[in-house]
């Protein structure tokens, strides 16, 4: 199967025809066997775990649930415990976060 993708050969169903009960297959990180959930389930997950750290909404991270887990250039919002006082918006310039002044860059804030 090398080079082939695995939906070549499938038909795309659209968004308006989608069900809470469709299945998606998922490959869990720390094993390599497939599984699969419901778009419930994915909805769900989404609407209940939040990702934040340290009080700051990550909004381009998907799964980043932590400093060690932060990607270069992953966007924060929020009020937390790195600018206290603030709701700030800004970036992660290095990465894994060590030091909030020197490793993000704050494109807003305002304060409390």
């Amino acid at each position: 199967m090398a080079g082939l993708s695995f939906w070549s050969t499938m038909t795309k169903r659209v968004k308006s025809a989608l069900l809470l009960t469709d299945k998606l297959m998922v490959g869990k990180q720390d094993q390599s066997d497939p599984q699969y959930t419901d778009l419930q389930d994915v909805r769900d997950f989404l609407a209940t775990e939040p990702i934040v750290l340290n009080g700051y909404r990550v909004t381009k991270a998907a799964g980043n649930k932590d400093e060690a887990t932060w990607q270069q250039y992953d966007e924060f919002s929020g009020v937390g415990d790195w600018y206290p006082g603030y709701r700030v918006t800004g970036w992660i310039k290095n990465a894994p976060v060590v030091d909030p002044d020197t490793d993000t860059v704050i494109t807003s804030s305002s304060q409390l």
